[in-house]
C-alpha cells in the first residue's frame, strides 16, 4: 500500500513535471466526453499491476468544462481504518489531439500524456498513459462516475 501511495505521488509529479511543446489541435474527442469525475480503477507500471485498496480507488480526476482539472489522491491512513488525502492539486487541461491531453498544474508545469476513452459493460473508462522512458511508464485507468 505504501508503495502505491508513493507511486501516486510520483505519477502526479511526472504528470506535471515534463514539458512537451507539441500543440496539434485536431481532436475527435469532444470536451463533453472527458468532463466529469473519474475514479481510479486500475494502476499498472513497468513492475506490473498493483492491487488497489478501497482508499486508492477514491483517488480521482475531475475535469471541468472550463478547462480546469482537480486531482485528489487518497490512501489508507497509518492504522488502515480510514482514508486520507495525501495530495490535491489543480490546473488547466486541454485536448491536444485524438489521444493526448495537456495538463498544466497550478505552478505552470506542463505535461502531455496519452489517453484512451473506451466503453466496457456499460461503463466509460479513460486510460491515462505517461511514458517517462521506454522502460518507465504508468498506465492508470479511471472509471467515469455517471
Amino acid at each position: 500500500m505504501k508503495k502505491i501511495s508513493l507511486v501516486f505521488l510520483m505519477v502526479f509529479v511526472t504528470l506535471t513535471s515534463c514539458n512537451n511543446d507539441d500543440d496539434n489541435n485536431s481532436n475527435n474527442t469532444t470536451t463533453s466526453e472527458i468532463v466529469g469525475i473519474w475514479s481510479m480503477e486500475k494502476y499498472i507500471d513497468q513492475d506490473g499491476e498493483s492491487n488497489l485498496t478501497d482508499c486508492d480507488k477514491q483517488t480521482f480526476f475531475e475535469f471541468l468544462e472550463s478547462g480546469i482539472f482537480n486531482f485528489t489522491v487518497y490512501v489508507d491512513n497509518f492504522d488502515e481504518t480510514s482514508c486520507e488525502i495525501i495530495n490535491q492539486t489543480s490546473g488547466d487541461w486541454e485536448i491536444i489531439n485524438d489521444n493526448e491531453i495537456k495538463f498544466t498544474n497550478n505552478i505552470n508545469q506542463e505535461n502531455i500524456v496519452e489517453y484512451n476513452i473506451f466503453q466496457e459493460n456499460g461503463n466509460t473508462f479513460i486510460e491515462i498513459i505517461d511514458f517517462v522512458s521506454d522502460d518507465n511508464f504508468t498506465e492508470i485507468t479511471y472509471i467515469k462516475n455517471e
